[in-house]
């Protein structure tokens, strides 16, 4: 329970100057640099698919998708140059009958237990037919928790786990490979005893499209992936043999893992009162601490400290009150109070946007380029008013970008639950047909 109280205080938030923007940003490109050297970020052996991807046309997988929350898995199929799910999609999360998270498991076996039965409700069968009934086809696995890619002897990519966020505790699987546990489950259980080529990637780098420079994900947590001239992870890891198949000039997508970065809260972490409550009352006391001041799961930890009501712990209601939904909140503010709170959250809002633009900035720095080719998901930055709208104008205002220069698309269509499904199907079946061979279109 939640016993720090600010909301007598008239306002609890912080912004950053100019100046300390500019500071925090020119700090980014030797933190990238320092994450590469000590493995904390990732190159995946992933190119971005080329916007136009006829030449898997008629390719199809099965695709997994294994997220703190959200579990799905579905036939996906490439017709008509787009990625389609076909047939039933299971849909699924890891919830007791309560309706609340379950983080800790026994160990590896009891994590894959829940996940069979997150995506066919009581039993396997769904699961298991969808197995069946395609048995020569890849598997497609996206994988939500930091992971360090492995190519496999067959020239499949695996994910070494290095960690586990979001809560989760998993006994038995920090330094293991994602593929080989579950595989071995799957045999073990007689759910498939298939020989497949797979791939396995984070949600993040499957985010880049075509001529994208940026992956960005703005919700629950932050995180984003770039593309780099494997000449650059040459020189970094002073290996002249990295990825011996690629060329100099090849781009590949490096996983960022930017919840990591402290640049911001370096700065801020003296003066910013409810950073240092949060941070006080976390599990990860320390960590990720520009991610406090960014996603949604830690807004709406300060957003409880600024009305005191313990109800008040979504980002989005954030969102609700600054768009003057006071009805729509599952706790009441009292009009002479309305004012402050609103104040408290466009500042809340104001920060968070201001970090996401000194990490683009300094990160396009690191990159050599002056522009910003997005695609982005998130329910913070793209439901929470003039979100997106005070990203660019720091971007402009402060570090002399070009509004023309700047394109933030949105993830996936809008209703659709099946985005990252689709985007997971293109990126293992373009890894999977490329894995032997030379550059295609």
């Amino acid at each position: 329970m939640c016993e720090v109280r600010l909301q007598s205080e008239q306002n609890v938030v912080c912004l950053l100057s100019v100046d300390e923007m500019r500071s925090v940003a020119s700090r980014i490109p030797d933190q990238i640099m320092q994450k590469l050297i000590d493995g904390s970020a990732h190159p995946t052996f992933l190119r971005v698919p080329p916007q136009n991807i006829f030449f898997l046309e008629g390719q199809e997988t099965v695709v997994i998708e294994v997220g703190g929350t959200n579990m799905r898995c579905g036939l996906g199929v490439i017709q008509e140059g787009k990625a389609k799910i076909t047939g039933e999609a299971l849909i699924g999360n890891l919830v007791d009958e309560k309706g609340q998270a379950k983080t800790v498991f026994e160990g590896t076996e009891d994590f894959f237990d829940h996940l069979i039965q997150a995506f066919s409700d009581a039993d396997q069968s769904k699961f298991q037919t969808i197995l069946d009934q395609n048995p020569n086809l890849p598997l497609s696995i996206i994988f939500s928790f930091p992971g360090k890619p492995e190519m496999t002897e067959n020239g499949s990519l695996d994910c070494l786990v290095t960690e586990l966020s979001k809560g989760f505790e998993i006994p038995g699987m920090i330094d293991q490979k994602f593929g080989q546990l579950l595989f071995a489950y799957l045999k073990e259980k007689n759910i498939d005893q298939e020989e497949r080529e797979f791939a396995i990637f984070n949600d993040t780098p499957i985010l880049l499209q075509s001529k994208d420079n940026f992956g960005i994900v703005v919700s629950t947590g932050f995180n984003y992936a770039v593309k780099m001239k494997v000449e650059k992870l040459r020189q970094i890891f002073n290996d002249p043999k990295f990825a011996p198949d690629w060329q100099n000039e090849d781009k590949m997508i490096v996983n960022i893992e930017a919840g990591g970065m402290s640049g911001a809260a370096d700065v801020l972490y003296d003066k910013y009162q409810i950073l240092r409550s949060i941070n006080e009352q976390s599990d990860n006391c320390g960590r990720q601490l520009d991610e406090k001041l960014i996603s949604g799961k830690y807004l709406g930890q300060a957003l409880r400290l600024i009305t005191g009501d313990d109800r008040a712990c979504k980002s989005e209601y954030i969102s609700n009150i600054l768009a003057n939904k006071w009805d729509n909140l599952p706790f009441s503010v009292e009009e002479a109070d309305k004012q402050r709170v609103f104040n408290n959250c466009q500042l809340l809002r104001d920060l968070s946007a201001m970090v996401v633009a000194c990490d683009i900035a300094g990160t396009a720095d690191f990159l050599g380029e002056k522009r910003v080719e997005a695609t982005v998901e998130g329910q913070v930055f793209w439901k929470m008013p003039d979100y997106k709208e005070k990203v660019v104008s720091y971007l402009v205002d402060v570090f002399g970008f070009e509004e023309r220069n700047i394109c933030f698309k949105p993830a996936g269509e809008e209703g659709d639950r099946f985005g990252s499904l689709k985007k997971g199907a293109v990126a293992g079946l373009y890894f999977l047909m490329r894995k032997s061979k030379s550059e295609v279109g």
